[in-house]
């Protein structure tokens, strides 16, 4: 899905190329189609012909995509409780000094602004 959210659109060769530009070992072609005809039958993206190659269309951002799997990992190690996630990547060894200032000058901010509902990402 990044090289789609990065692209915008990407054919199979595109991803591939992408792809096997950072990581090792190098997916083949087949091993990528097969990824994209996975995201095109759960929703997350679409596919139209370009020429002889078919082009992949993101069809859900990465924001919603964000939001969606923290809901899934919170519900499944956390009882659907952002509290009890928020203090254990709070309490956490691994997390970074600095990671843990950033929260905290991010919460500040957000703790001046006036309280609003919840809603997702669009």
């Amino acid at each position: 899905m990044s090289v789609l959210w990065d692209r915008g659109s990407a054919t199979v060769s595109e991803v591939v190329g992408d792809i096997n530009k950072l990581w090792e070992p190098e997916i083949a072609h087949n091993t990528a189609l097969t990824y994209l005809t996975i995201l095109k039958r759960r929703g997350w993206a679409s596919v139209k012909r370009d020429g002889i190659a078919l082009r992949f269309y993101p069809k859900v951002s990465l924001a919603q995509t964000r939001f969606y799997q923290l809901e899934r990992v919170t519900d499944l190690l956390f009882g659907g409780s952002r509290t009890d996630l928020l203090t254990y990547l709070v309490l956490d060894k691994l997390t970074p000094r600095a990671s843990l200032e950033a929260v905290v000058n991010a919460a500040t901010r957000r703790l001046k602004e006036p309280p609003r509902a919840a809603s997702r990402p669009g």
